[in-house]
């Protein structure tokens, strides 16, 4: 997994939100760099949605619903989407461990919609700030509620 530093090189404002359940983790991040990709945005996405933010509105690539490494059929290629990024663009890629974590009032998930309403309700805060957000947030949503999953969360803002 790339370290922080690495990240902070290719992406200086963004961050990495992440809180393994375990030692043994499964959820990873994965970066590969371009000199020459500019600012076009090339990913594919398993299970969980990319989540790009521009001008408060929310613009979803859809993930394709298989694994990545492990499948009991036949390996089917992942979706290849392509975007021309623009000044102020903030990206998300995420795994189910936020969306998916036990808690709150009623020890109900935290939901996707829910993840994406606050990841739009903290667009005008720094990348840094954002990091914290979700951390708190999660860390009040749980309250004494054992993480079910590895969370993970990237930002970045271009």
């Amino acid at each position: 997994m790339p370290t922080i530093e690495n990240l902070k090189e290719v992406l200086p404002d963004g961050f990495v939100l992440f809180q393994p359940k375990d030692i043994v983790r499964g959820d990873f991040y994965w970066l590969q760099h371009h000199k020459d990709k500019g600012s076009t945005l090339q990913v594919a996405a398993a299970y969980n949605p990319v989540l790009i933010i521009r001008n408060g509105e929310l613009i979803e690539l859809k993930a394709d619903r298989q694994p990545v490494g492990y499948l009991t059929g036949k390996q089917e290629a992942f979706t290849h989407h392509e975007l021309k990024l623009e000044r102020g663009d903030t990206v998300y890629i995420f795994s189910d461990g936020y969306p998916d974590q036990f808690g709150g009032p009623k020890d109900r998930k935290f939901m996707m919609k829910n993840f994406k309403k606050l990841l739009l309700s903290i667009q005008d805060k720094t990348m840094n700030e954002q990091k914290t957000i979700l951390e708190t947030t999660m860390k009040k949503w749980k309250g004494d509620t054992e993480q079910i999953d590895d969370i993970l969360v990237m930002g970045v803002r271009f």
